[in-house]
């Protein structure tokens, strides 16, 4: 069996075998890898380290490491005799380092056997790249193992897979591992993040911390106990979810493109629409490339129709296919749906869906193997005609849905109606006055629509006889079953901030939204996009007609897409530790609950968004007034969530991130730089804060779960 190539392993290094217990980090935009991470050398060799900052390869890093030992500023390190730790800083994010271990031993002719001696029992990898490639552990990249190619290895039966668990995006969580059926020599933690097979040497740790920054796929921890080239094995698959906002496919830092690949390597130009189809693909509508996209399970892209860069319109497979400007899609659900042409029918079961073809001012129909035909409208033609589906037309189709009887109904944007395609074809208008702007409520004969977007079939629980929600200008709008009008949420035509209080009620007449663009029902929930906003955010509407609203990622104040811990209601500035959108806009979830959003040019999974935890706030005690300039002593507890891989475990960690904000309640201005750090175990924080000035000081303490959930307790002191 040949060896693979050595693959970079995550973690930091101390002497020995074990994985460096690190001061808490919060989540970083930056991540610093470093090769190889531990060495063995003779006194009179030198080794060549290389560090990579994933996700932002043009980002360099600086070099560092304790006298008597040397690196240069291309990572070439030298040194005497001793146990040395080289870090590699990335330049652009200071927070960002990673470390390797490098042991140079004294300059004896005898200690050159005992070398020999190694290299020839554990491979030539046991001297220079590293332990993890020496020994022969199971690849979690591939089907084989890497380490000494003769290696003999008896496995052991496992227990199968241990229960899924989820952890925070960026954050530093520790995990209590599960008993293997062997002494362990050797252990080895690894798995696949968005793609990049990680590993973490763990021996001799029974409670590593695992940072996960990327969607992970496939988890094992293997134990390996034995002697020169005889080994016993015994692999426990693992299952972990990452909670967050997290990298899917595509690269928000790098440049607009059209490569297919995997995971970030992928290249969009900027997604809009996006559906999940029922064998666990996603597909991506990218107008500006006239293509559609297919996202497989294992986050690798690829084209599925569509030529990049060249707008048209033909029906056909793959490549054949020609869209002009594609931006909203939607499933058709079960078996049944809209009476297709018999050239888009595709396999018998297969997935299908609809594409809202808007250059094109029509609606086509894909079956899920990559045939399109067109299903309504005139290519090319725009305007407004109902009939036979090869006769209407549409001009600037948005929004699309399907319900359960094969109705497609379709937010016509130019029209500024909302239509629908009967089974049979024939195609009319559902709501709306054609051509007339306006946001009038009423019965279909009077009510108007001014600027549509996304449409969705109504969640359930809400206002009764709802058929459809719609997007209209800054407003959410409800289309009953005659086609009658009413105004959900919002103003169409006056933008207004996001609430980020779970409470928050926004109500029709009143600004709330700000440029929406995507919307989906799931679970008696409906989650919007917002572009003005830069905001994801969760709205349930009641029967009484009051609708509660939580933001659940994103803050009108930061526009830049950052990925990190969902936001989950929690109000205020947003904190470093949580995720940020940019300009979002296409939205779909799929069965688990699990929501994917375009924005930029990638496409993000925002995992385990709709499971809100009923979380008791954190308890927070401080005097009610303090002089100025004394130490004031505040204690306080956070919540404490239990993260175990081992069941069977008697001791289990508990952790708690905080953060505790002095705002200035007038303005919302700091008072001080914001203090952070972590709680363990179940003992209380205790910390003293000094404020120079007097007046009245807020106190926001944010403590975030092991699980990325975040609860807040506000309190008020007076400084005299």
């Amino acid at each position: 069996m040949s060896q693979p190539p050595s693959r970079p392993v995550r973690s930091g290094f101390r002497p020995g075998l074990g994985l460096l217990a690190a001061a808490l980090a919060l989540p970083l935009a930056a991540q610093v890898r470093v090769q190889p991470r531990f060495s063995l050398l003779p006194s009179e060799g030198g080794l060549q380290l290389e560090a990579r900052v994933l996700h932002h390869p043009s980002q360099a890093c600086d070099w560092s490491v304790a006298a008597p030992g040397r690196v240069g500023p291309d990572g070439r390190f030298q040194g005497p005799p001793g146990s040395y730790t080289v870090r590699a800083t990335s330049r652009a994010d200071p927070a960002a380092w990673a470390e390797a271990g490098v042991v140079v031993l004294p300059g004896q002719p005898a200690l050159a056997p005992a070398l020999d001696l190694v290299a020839k029992v554990l491979g030539p990898e046991a001297v220079a790249p590293g332990w993890s490639t020496a020994l022969p552990f199971r690849d979690i990249a591939g089907p084989g193992r890497f380490g000494p190619p003769g290696a003999q290895v008896h496995t052991l039966a496992g227990t199968g897979d241990l229960q899924t668990r989820i952890l925070g995006y960026g954050l530093r969580v520790p995990v209590v591992l599960p008993r293997t059926g062997v002494v362990s020599g050797a252990r080895l933690l690894s798995y696949l993040e968005s793609g990049e097979p990680v590993r973490l040497d763990v021996t001799g740790d029974p409670c590593p911390e695992l940072r996960l920054h990327g969607a992970p796929d496939r988890a094992q921890v293997e134990s390996l106990d034995g002697y020169g080239r005889h080994w016993t094995s015994q692999t426990l698959r693992l299952r972990l979810r990452v909670r967050g906002l997290v990298p899917l496919a595509g690269s928000p830092a790098a440049t607009p493109g059209d490569a297919d690949g995997l995971g970030p390597a992928a290249r969009f130009r900027r997604p809009a629409g996006l559906a999940v189809l029922g064998c666990g693909d996603l597909v991506a509508a990218d107008p500006e490339a006239h293509v559609l996209r297919r996202i497989h399970p294992d986050h690798r892209v690829t084209t599925l129709l569509g030529a990049t860069g060249q707008p048209g319109h033909a029906d056909g497979e793959g490549a054949a296919a020609r869209f002009r400007g594609p931006t909203f899609l939607a499933p058709c659900p079960g078996p049944t749906g809209p009476a297709l042409p018999a050239t888009a029918q595709g396999a018998a079961g297969g997935d299908r869906f609809l594409v809202a073809d808007t250059g094109n001012h029509v609606v086509r129909a894909v079956a899920g193997q990559g045939r399109v035909t067109t299903l309504a409208g005139v290519p090319g033609q725009r305007g407004h005609r109902d009939g036979p589906a090869g006769q209407a037309l549409f001009d600037t189709p948005h929004g699309l849905a399907v319900d359960a009887r094969g109705r497609v109904y379709v937010a016509d944007q130019g029209n500024r109606v909302i239509r629908r395609i009967a089974p049979d074809g024939t195609v009319s208008t559902f709501a709306g006055l054609p051509g007339q702007a306006g946001s009038q409520d009423g019965p279909r004969s009077r009510g108007t629509f001014r600027d549509l977007h996304g449409l969705t079939l109504a969640c359930s629980g809400g206002p009764p006889g709802v058929l459809l929600q719609v997007l209209d200008g800054h407003s959410i709008r409800n289309v009953a079953t005659d086609g009658g009008i009413t105004t959900l949420c919002g103003v169409s035509d006056q933008p207004g901030a996001a609430p980020g209080q779970i409470d928050a009620s926004p109500l029709a007449g009143v600004p709330c939204l700000d440029r929406p663009w995507g919307i989906l029902a799931w679970g008696g929930v409906l989650c919007v996009t917002e572009r003005g906003n830069h905001a994801l955010r969760v709205l349930r509407p009641g029967s009484d007609g009051r609708v509660a609203c939580v933001v659940l990622v994103g803050d009108r104040d930061h526009g830049a897409l950052r990925h990190g811990l969902l936001r989950l209601g929690v109000p205020g500035p947003l904190g470093p530790g949580f995720a940020a959108l940019g300009e979002p806009l296409g939205l779909a979830v799929d069965p688990a609950g699990q929501l994917y959003v375009a924005d930029g040019p990638a496409v993000h999974l925002c995992s385990e968004p709709l499971v809100l935890q009923g979380l008791q706030p954190p308890q927070l005690s401080a005097p009610s007034e303090a002089p100025r300039r004394r130490p004031v002593p505040m204690t306080f507890t956070g919540p404490e969530l239990l993260l175990e891989l081992d069941p069977d475990a008697e001791e289990q960690p508990t952790l708690v991130f905080w953060t505790l904000d002095c705002l200035d309640p007038a303005t919302g201005d700091p008072v001080r730089p914001a203090l952070r750090g972590e709680s363990r175990r179940h003992g209380l924080t205790r910390i003293q804060v000094a404020f120079e000035d007097p007046g009245e000081v807020d106190l926001h303490l944010t403590c975030v779960t092991a699980e990325g959930v975040p609860v807040k307790r506000i309190a008020r002191i007076r400084i005299r």
